[in-house]
């Protein structure tokens, strides 16, 4: 696990910069506007590849429960069926958009100029989507198979050479349909490249029509269900926020409130690459029945994410103005109020990562299913009825509220009743450490001084090289348990005499 959660940092870091680049960019040769507009389509589309998901996190569960086993045919028999599935799919995907391009542009406050524009990109995205739920299903069977580093260099190149044609398009003056066309080509080339490295690591795999089973595909997507609502849950809660602000506001306030969401959103993927190795072994526990070592691992993640959001949140709210004012201006500062209502409801979403994918592995994710969905649409109620009083800040606290109440109440009862733990146990042991470590590296930061935004680059670098040793050194500290600093230090050696064990 430990090479994969290195890999997919290492993917997300990589993904994350070049997004950092390439946002300003595009804002500012595509115009608030088209660069709205492009967000609305994304945001539009992205509820079709909620099923491709779930079907997704099932591979992986199944894949992970017979992964080791010595026979071959029922792994053959479920990568075939998942698929076909994720095909047929994709295909769907690509026709109903087709459709919906004509519909879509009349449903939302667009000028008549724009909808034309708007029905193309529609198109374009569904397209993508389209061929992307295959791409990613190949990529969660290398998941599957404890090779997320494979993974992950298949997303680089991806992201790498979609980067490069956006920023050669929009260089060259082209507009917002030829943006899409990059992430298109991108989507494309990364297909056969993920089919290629599975037949690299598992030559023995087979793929065939005579493999797909009507049982293997019924209970795939049986178990694929309660997962698909979650995923709904999620998508009401992170996606629909730009539909709520075309639709009741301005799609000119979608980019505001975007470049605030966007800063939260490059921090969560740094806890899903902690846990995301855990579903496949959490599967693999589960399927041989060693239910202690899957508390213990759980209740370690657990701990660990819970520093990690902390601790990143802790320090996007201290140097959040000053973060929107050098990447993307002092126009955008404004919209710290929403980053910070965002940072709350991530950091206590991301904290409890740990919880969907040991629900998953175990088969009970049901619950958390129809528990999510729930909260998306009192999200979604919520953030209409205030973004009418209080503009995109209503929006982003029709996000939080719901999410905090969700959280710290309901989830944390469940997930211990599941494992057999005690909520003084998983309070105990995975949540109380890291608020210790992050209220007194807050303490110690002064919140007064860092609140304020900073024009000066060299004084924000260097404020944060004196913080982030503080802040790791309280992790490791208090955070850390005997054997957390024991494999740390044999993980690296080069600085484990500066590490003290105790």
């Amino acid at each position: 696990m430990f090479r994969n959660i290195l890999s997919n940092w290492a993917g997300d870091l990589a993904t994350g910069l070049m997004s950092l680049l390439i946002t300003p960019f595009m804002i500012h040769h595509l115009g608030e506007l088209q660069f709205g507009i492009y967000t609305l389509a994304f945001s539009s589309v992205g509820y079709v590849d909620l099923l491709a998901q779930a079907i997704r996190s099932t591979l992986q569960r199944f894949v992970g429960r017979i992964s080791d086993m010595p026979e071959r045919g029922e792994l053959n028999s479920v990568f075939s069926t998942a698929l076909t599935v994720s095909l047929a799919v994709g295909l769907l995907t690509i026709i109903l958009f087709t459709g919906l391009s004509r519909v879509l542009p009349l449903f939302f406050n667009l000028a008549p100029a724009q909808q034309h524009l708007f029905s193309v990109l529609v198109i374009l995205v569904g397209v993508n989507l389209g061929l992307g739920v295959p791409t990613a299903l190949l990529g969660s069977y290398l998941c599957g198979l404890h090779r997320f580093d494979l993974y992950n260099l298949v997303s680089i190149s991806r992201q790498v050479l979609r980067t490069t044609l956006v920023f050669v398009v929009l260089l060259d003056g082209k507009g917002v349909l030829a943006v899409a066309g990059c992430v298109l080509v991108a989507t494309v080339l990364s297909l056969p490249l993920n089919w290629w490295m599975i037949r690299k690591i598992d030559s023995g795999l087979k793929v065939g029509v005579r493999l797909v089973r009507f049982r293997t595909a019924r209970d795939l997507l049986t178990f694929s269900f309660w997962t698909l609502l979650n995923n709904i849950g999620q998508l009401l809660r992170d996606s629909t926020d730009s539909i709520v602000i075309g639709r009741i506001l301005n799609p000119a306030l979608i980019t505001p409130f975007t470049v605030a969401s966007r800063v939260v959103d490059y921090f969560r993927p740094t806890i899903n690459s902690l846990v995301s190795p855990s579903l496949p072994r959490f599967s693999q526990l589960e399927g041989h029945g060693r239910d202690d070592e899957m508390r213990d691992l759980f209740l370690r993640l657990t701990r660990f994410s819970a520093v990690i959001s902390l601790a990143v949140g802790s320090m996007l709210i201290l140097h959040g103005r000053s973060l929107l004012l050098l990447w993307v201006g002092a126009r955008y500062v404004s919209s710290y109020a929403v980053l910070v209502l965002l940072t709350v409801g991530a950091v206590a979403s991301g904290a409890q990562l740990a919880t969907l994918h040991v629900l998953i592995a175990k088969g009970r994710h049901r619950a958390y299913g129809i528990w999510t969905i729930v909260e998306g649409l009192v999200n979604v109620v919520l953030s209409v009825i205030w973004a009418r009083k209080y503009g995109i800040v209503g929006v982003a606290l029709g996000t939080a509220v719901p999410l905090l109440v969700l959280k710290l109440t309901l989830q944390p009862w469940y997930v211990t009743r599941v494992l057999n733990v005690s909520l003084l146990q998983y309070y105990g042991r995975a949540l109380a450490r890291p608020l210790l470590v992050c209220g007194l590296f807050v303490s110690l930061c002064g919140l007064n001084s860092g609140f304020q935004a900073d024009a000066n680059i060299v004084h924000l670098l260097m404020t944060l090289s004196w913080q982030s040793p503080v802040l790791l050194m309280l992790a490791y500290m208090l955070c850390l348990d005997r054997t957390d600093r024991q494999t740390l230090r044999l993980r690296f050696p080069a600085v484990a005499h500066v590490l003290p064990l105790c």
